[in-house]
């Protein structure tokens, strides 16, 4: 959906399209100075020859520190379509101006900005909905760029320089053991780094992060959905091409040299191209012919790829950016398989407002798994009338994607295994353990689903539920939205450790209570696998808490391995956006950092973890009076996840989440 390309009264004149189906293309030319878009209007369904461009609309630096002072983003530019001179963006007439100098026939185009009448939203909705079709149909899929800067240039054909090396390295070392053994020697042999690890030519390699932190078609949402298709791909920046092999090599090459050298500023800046390169190739599972995939490269192992639910895809590009909220949604739904994608709470209708299509989004999610695993994407409380949004409602606008949901066990039904969330055990007991309600996770076909009533007020979720207790002390929260470091945790677990010597619903020594519980009792936060308590947890309780702390963040020994850090930093990085906290009847749990005292831990049928709810009032509902309450996150409470809870014995309630 992007911005309207045309001012108002100067837009080109559309006649409507003639069937379901069609869709115009555009035959660029120039005309001395002058840029000229004849439009046709084709059927998809005749498979006519066109080229498909992914762009952005406007360009602008990712970073505001490498930002052009003299860059006007919405700076427009004359072009003429069929004869009717109007206004596009200043990137788009940068690509038509280019293509017609670089090829002397130019081919037909798709290109939504031209090809789509802006100005009419029932034409753009179906139109939106064709264009993983559109897409796919396509003979290339052209992705521009923009121009070229001061090191563009240099940057590509560096790249180039480096597929020659990866292509080497790999005809040399074809297996990832092979691989992971020779990698340093052989950087050095090749001069990409000296014998300390330091790289050889550190100025490429900044000027390569940089061309991706600062290219917005790497950042924006729309993007993703035109570059996954089974199609050929073309770069093109400024009048210089390059192809997506040449970057997948080139990529590749980058992650050995981060392994082996100290380049945080390229791990940084390569994580969303590789998750680029890598959700793409695993959404097609196309291995090149006797080699290994780019995940299997990246990650030594193979990825068995499960069916794409749209709560993962959502979450994993929700970092992307959109002008459009609602884009956040239809933007990725071409992703789908097409059953699912014509499901009529997905249907792409641009007269619909944000709060609708994320209500319907979070309905579909519901329905389509059976379970509350959706809540998870709740971050952070919102209140409807700060934002227009339900609190249960996940706010796809918002990108702090670091904020990770819990790991959680479930009770796998033949048939009705939940997708979209990693599904961890820290126990060899029942796998049942986080479960409230085992023969209620996920909802078995036939029992009735929460009901979710659109009241005038704002969309409402009706569920069963139980009380279970009640916030009365927190700890600070880690400073500057920041990732709890080794003082910050330690400060947490001697606050805590602080009330008693023995955990009361565990019997376990206080320390060893607090350090499950900061693991979220949980071994190896990467492993999906691993089914046993979490490791040297008892050991590390037996030191003092400064020590216990600093062995948990950073490992005992002095040989980690590579798998080691990943464990311990997701430690940290599943306590992000999350404080300890003590409940009336003295447990201990993790909860958002935006909780409160006062804040209701309640457990929900059809959800796999707890939850932290706020009171927000009684109303007058259709059975009588009704208490409100609005949803704040999931919470992990040691010592209610594992046992059956006798205390408090309540009866199941009626809970409304506004």
């Amino acid at each position: 959906m992007r911005d309207t390309t045309f001012p108002p009264g100067q837009g080109a004149k559309y006649q409507p399209l003639k069937a379901e189906g069609h869709v115009r293309l555009v035959q660029f030319s120039r005309l001395g100075s002058q840029l000229h878009c004849r439009l046709k209007e084709v059927s998809i369904s005749e498979q006519p020859e066109y080229h498909a461009l992914s762009y952005v609309w406007r360009w602008r630096p990712q970073s505001s520190d490498l930002a052009d002072p003299g860059h006007d983003e919405n700076a427009t530019r004359s072009v003429f379509i069929d004869g009717r001179e109007v206004q596009v963006t200043a990137n788009l007439a940068d690509f038509i101006e280019t293509i017609t100098h670089l090829w002397t026939n130019v081919p037909l185009f798709w290109v939504d900005a031209i090809c789509i009448n802006q100005a009419d939203d029932a034409e753009k909705s179906i139109q939106l909905r064709m264009m993983s079709n559109i897409y796919e149909n396509a003979s290339l899929i052209v992705i521009w760029l923009g121009k070229h800067d001061a090191t563009s240039r240099a940057t590509i054909e560096k790249m180039q320089e480096w597929h020659d090396l990866s292509l080497e390295f790999c005809s040399r070392y074809p297996t990832w053991d092979d691989m992971s053994k020779a990698s340093r020697n052989w950087l050095v042999g090749a001069g990409v780094t000296a014998q300390d690890g330091s790289l050889v030519d550190r100025n490429a390699w900044v000027d390569f992060a940089q061309f991706f932190q600062t290219r917005q078609w790497w950042h924006r949402v729309w993007t993703v959905q035109e570059y996954c298709p089974d199609v050929d791909r073309l770069f093109l920046c400024g009048d210089t091409t390059f192809t997506p092999r040449c970057l997948y090599e080139a990529l590749f090459l980058a992650k050995l040299v981060i392994d082996a050298s100290d380049s945080q500023f390229l791990s940084d800046a390569m994580d969303v191209v590789m998750r680029t390169e890598t959700f793409r190739a695993e959404y097609h599972r196309k291995r090149p012919p006797g080699e290994l995939t780019l995940y299997e490269r990246l990650h030594g192992y193979e990825f068995k790829r499960h069916p794409l639910t749209l709560e993962a895809i959502l979450i994993t590009w929700r970092s992307r950016l959109a002008s459009d909220p609602r884009d956040k949604v239809f933007a990725l739904l071409g992703l789908l398989e097409v059953p699912f994608r014509q499901h009529p709470l997905l249907a792409i209708n641009c007269s619909l407002s944000t709060v609708d299509v994320f209500t319907n989004v979070a309905e579909y999610m519901l329905e389509e798994s059976r379970s509350l695993g959706f809540l998870g994407a709740v971050q952070p409380v919102r209140s409807i009338s700060q934002t227009g949004y339900p609190s249960w409602v996940p706010d796809w606008c918002n990108t702090k994607t670091d904020i990770l949901q819990l790991p959680v066990v479930i009770e796998y039904v033949p048939g009705l295994t939940p997708v979209g969330r990693s599904f961890i055990s820290s126990s060899d007991r029942t796998c049942a353990a986080y479960t409230p309600w085992p023969s209620e996770y996920p909802f078995p076909p036939g029992k009735p689903l929460p009901s979710i009533v659109r009241a005038p007020t704002g969309a409402e979720l009706h569920l069963d539920g139980k009380y279970h207790d009640m916030i009365v002390s927190l700890c600070d929260a880690a400073p500057n939205d920041s990732l709890p470091n080794i003082s910050t945790i330690t400060r947490w677990a001697e606050e805590l450790c602080t009330t008693q010597d023995v955990y009361p619903a565990t019997k376990e020594p206080m320390l060893l209570a607090v350090l499950r519980t900061l693991a979220l009792d949980v071994d190896n936060l990467v492993s999906v696998e691993l089914v046993r308590p979490p490791k040297g947890l008892e050991e590390l309780s037996m030191l003092p808490i400064a020590d216990a702390i600093r062995g948990f963040i950073n490992g005992t020994g002095s040989k980690e391995t590579y798998d080691e850090r990943g464990r311990h930093t997701n430690r940290q990085r599943y306590l992000k956006g999350r404080r300890p906290a003590v409940t009336q009847y003295g447990y201990i749990c993790i909860v958002p950092e935006h909780a409160e005292k006062e804040d209701c831990i309640v457990a929900f049928a059809g959800g796999a973890v707890l939850y932290v709810v706020r009171q927000e009032g009684w109303v007058r509902g259709a059975s009588g009076l009704e208490e409100r309450y609005s949803f704040v996150g999931e919470a992990y409470v040691h010592g209610l996840m594992d046992v059956d809870v006798e205390q408090p014995k309540s009866e199941r309630s009626r809970f409304v989440l506004v």
